[in-house]
Order: C-alpha cells, then sequence, then structure tokens
C-alpha cells in the first residue's frame, strides 16, 4: 500500500479482510511490524531491504500466509522493497509532501507508481493493482502497465458506495463491486475513512475474497 495519506488505516483493514478470510497474517507499517499475534514498534514504515527479507521469512517461518504491508515513496525510491513479488498493489492518494526528499512532486508521484511496475514485474499468477479512481494521480499509476485494475473512489469507480453514511457512530456503506455488493459497518469515522474502506474491499475483491468475508474483516 502506498499513499501520501490513508497507508496506515488501509493496511490494518486489509490485513483484518486477510484474516477473516482465514489466513495468518502478518503486518508492516508505521506503528508496527507483527508476526501472527506477536508485535514489535516499527522502526520505520518500511524496514531497509535486508531487514524486510528477513521479517518476511520469519513471517513466512511462523506460518504466516498473507501480510499486509505500508511501502513508502522512501522506500520505492531507496529501492527497499526490488525484488518483492506483490500480489496486490495499492494506491491511496497523492498530496504534496517530502519534497525534501524528492525535490519535486513529479518525482514525488513517480516515486509512488514505481510499486506497481514492481507488481507488474513480480511474476506472481493473478496481480492486481488497486487505484483511488477519484486522485488524478491515480489512474496514471497503472497507465502502459499490464496488469489487472480495480478502481475505488465515491463515483466513477468499480468499488464503490451506493449509498453511504457517515457519523460520529461510525460509517454504514453498500459498496457496488464487480463480485456483488459489500454491506461495510465500521467503528471508524470521517469521509477519510470512507475512502480507506473502499480500498480495503477493493483489496478483497482483487484477492477473490467473498463479500461475507470483506464484510467481517472490515
Amino acid at each position: 500500500i502506498t499513499g501520501t495519506n490513508g497507508k496506515t488505516t488501509t493496511s490494518f483493514l486489509a490485513e483484518s479482510v486477510l484474516r477473516a478470510a482465514g489466513h495468518r497474517t502478518g503486518l508492516i507499517g508505521t506503528i508496527q511490524y507483527r508476526i501472527g499475534d506477536e508485535g514489535t514498534a516499527a522502526g520505520q514504515t518500511t524496514p531497509e531491504a535486508v531487514e524486510l527479507q528477513s521479517l518476511l521469512a520469519r513471517m513466512r517461518g511462523a506460518g504466516v500466509t498473507a501480510a499486509a504491508m505500508e511501502v513508502s515513496s522512501h522506500a520505492l525510491a531507496l529501492r527497499r522493497v526490488d525484488g518483492t513479488a506483490f500480489d496486490v498493489g495499492v494506491f491511496t492518494n497523492l498530496t504534496q509532501d517530502h519534497l525534501d526528499f524528492h525535490g519535486t512532486l513529479e518525482a514525488y508521484r513517480e516515486a509512488k507508481g514505481r510499486l506497481f511496475r514492481l507488481l507488474a514485474a513480480g511474476g506472481k499468477p493473478g496481480t492486481c493493482a488497486v487505484v483511488n479512481a477519484d486522485d488524478p494521480a491515480g489512474r496514471a499509476m497503472v497507465e502502459g502497465i499490464a496488469v489487472r485494475t480495480l478502481t475505488f473512489g465515491l463515483h466513477d469507480a468499480d468499488i464503490r458506495p451506493r449509498r453511504h453514511r457517515s457519523g460520529l457512530d461510525g460509517i454504514r456503506m453498500e459498496v457496488e463491486a464487480p463480485a456483488g455488493p459489500v454491506s461495510v459497518a465500521s467503528a471508524l469515522v470521517g469521509e477519510h475513512n470512507v475512502m480507506n474502506l473502499l480500498a480495503a474491499v477493493a483489496v478483497g475483491v482483487g484477492l477473490g475474497i467473498d463479500a461475507e468475508r470483506i464484510a467481517r474483516g472490515l
């Protein structure tokens, strides 16, 4: 999962969907690295390359079958995730940030786009790109890349709410998806979390997880 905002929340949501689908899960991100139920504080959002591969190997050794991972623009630019074969890549959004490192917004966008080139080059069958159709950079992330794509957004997208309500008591929405509707009831609040939930639904759909398990995970 890459993007300026929403990576952490979306990674926790995606991991929960994976657990609901029967996986023993791992998590890599800003808050913690977790193998099954055992977590440690994260040193950085995306570990250095050797540490990352060691962590993934430890996950596999512990019986983990699926992991959700935040991939920062720094990690992509510095090639920390090169050689990693992803099943799904997610783009949340792009706003002005980290220009002290990347120099320009275009270089920042280009760094984010590397995730999808790595996704296409990883060699796994059935890979899927999940991108925010409401962000002008969303479709550009996968332009010219031969990979199956699912878009999410509030209106013109593959994964979109038929209707939704967001209040202090949480978010309720009926989500349209290619494989059928998904009913979402979440304690999260705020319109930004509507988008994070839609991204997580798209991850589940992209992995072929059925609507009931996606809903239970969220």
